[in-house]
């Protein structure tokens, strides 16, 4: 499953209720701005490249952006948590590693990670655990 970008108008009097439908479910990153801005294009564009697409998935994140026909100056991106509060709030462009890093110091995803990390096998463990019988047994 891949990352999806939703490209929607948001309303300030919808901002909330468009949002709230994700809490506990996504991380949200919402991009602000003029789609005409190089910086707003910059931005979409570096968080459509193909390497991102299983980071950004396996932190449940959710890209939605919000169009306006303004400066460049207005560009805005925010991260809202799965709590739905507001992690990030940056008025230029961000690498999204910066993004990475920030969610993976928060507490929800270090329990996701230790969850993943106890649910996979470790095979270089199972190799270690195995002992071969003896001949001399046999």
């Amino acid at each position: 499953m891949y990352h999806i970008i939703i490209m929607i108008l948001i309303t300030s009097s919808s901002f909330g209720q468009e949002l709230r439908q994700y809490r506990w479910q996504n991380r949200v990153i919402l991009i602000s701005g003029d789609t005409a801005s190089s910086i707003y294009q910059k931005q979409i564009q570096i968080l459509n490249l193909e390497k991102l697409k299983e980071p950004l998935v396996e932190r449940k994140l959710l890209i939605i952006t919000n169009e306006l026909n303004t400066k460049d100056e207005d560009f805005n991106i925010k991260l809202i948590g799965l709590d739905g509060s507001e992690k990030l709030n940056c008025n230029d462009f961000i690498n999204p590693q910066i993004i990475l890093d920030l969610i993976d110091s928060m507490p929800m995803r270090i329990s996701e990670m230790k969850r993943k990390a106890k649910t996979t096998i470790q095979p270089l463990q199972l190799i270690k655990s195995y002992q071969r019988p003896s001949l001399r047994s046999l």
